[in-house]
């Protein structure tokens, strides 16, 4: 054989060898894959997982704000839990998913971050003239559509006009037709209620956390001025206390209306009789109540109950405790 037929076979020959390494390399050695670690990552942005902790094999970088697990080439990625995310002042997060997806098994190391969409939502405080309140909430952009959708055992019916919606009933109580009674939006911000320049429709929830409906009696003559109600006429109780009622039925269920019209519910669980049931569900809603010596009512919201008189309009005292009837 000639020394050019031999330099030919041996060029052959590692023609066929770089293509031999070339496809194995390209095939990524499915040997070497399985015994490759690969990293997941995932980022909660702030929110907490149950199945991702330090105890469930997740390692956390403090730096980062991450937690990564090792995982073989094609093992399952175990089933992670929606994070939840804490409330931010009144914006709320509710968890939409991972970017990109999670993976059903491990083929690459990939950080995964956690997505949440945002909604906002506002304490309303709602106060008739004579001081009887409670409070509910409601989420949207606007206080328009917190109102929509209140809290359980609260209706507001609304009335479409040029410059948005106008309240016109909050439960049971309405607006008069010559607006000498009316529901009066209030905002609250840093410490004060101010009355609002803007009607529902236009005030963001975003920037309005807590907001107040007052019940105003108002003159229907020029200089139409306040003469009951509102912020500066009646006890506006302390928003740190601010309660809304969960409209919970397994105890006993307790409607307030007030002389306005004006309806609310309370309710507790707790105590053997009703009085004391009573008692307890005043407490738990911040509803200002004094018992009576014989166990009754003797005020609510600071409104008491009206005095029994004889026929010559003298107060009539019970002869066993000598109190005023």
């Amino acid at each position: 054989m000639s020394s050019k037929n031999i330099g030919i076979i041996i060029a052959v020959i590692a023609a066929i060898a770089i293509i031999a390494a070339a496809v194995f390399l390209l095939s990524g050695n499915d040997d070497n894959k399985d015994k490759t670690e690969y990293t997941v990552t995932l980022n909660l942005d702030g929110g907490e997982s149950a199945s991702v902790s330090s105890s469930s094999g997740w390692t956390y970088d403090q730096q980062a704000k991450t937690r990564s697990k090792k995982f073989g080439y094609g093992a399952e990625l175990p089933i992670i839990v929606n994070p939840t995310k804490a409330d931010d002042g009144n914006c709320r997060y509710a968890f939409s998913g991972w970017n990109p997806e999670l993976p059903s098994v491990v083929t690459e190391s990939k950080t995964y971050v956690a997505t949440y969409t945002t909604s906002y939502t506002a304490k309303i405080l709602v106060e008739d003239q004579d001081g009887v309140y409670f409070w509910t909430e409601g989420s949207g952009e606007t206080i328009a559509d917190c109102i929509a959708s209140p809290s359980a055992g609260v209706s507001f019916t609304t009335t479409d006009n040029t410059w948005g919606k106008f309240v016109d009933e909050i439960n049971g109580l309405a607006s008069t037709e010559d607006f000498s009674g009316y529901w009066s939006l209030y905002t609250y911000k840093d410490g004060a209620w101010t009355l609002s320049d803007l009607g529902v429709s236009s005030m963001k929830t975003s920037e309005n956390p807590v907001v107040g409906f007052f019940y105003v009696i108002a003159e229907t003559e020029e200089p139409y001025g306040i003469i009951a109600g509102g912020p500066d006429k009646v006890t506006v109780p302390p928003v740190s206390s601010a309660k809304v009622w969960d409209g919970k039925t397994d105890g006993t269920v307790f409607c307030i209306q007030g002389a306005s019209g004006l309806y609310l519910y309370i309710s507790d669980a707790t105590g053997e009789n009703m009085s004391e049931r009573f008692k307890a569900a005043t407490a738990a809603y911040n509803v200002p109540f004094e018992e009576s010596k014989r166990g009754g009512i003797s005020t609510l919201f600071g409104i008491g109950t009206t005095k029994k008189t004889d026929s010559e309009g003298n107060v009539v005292i019970d002869p066993d405790t000598g109190a005023e009837v």
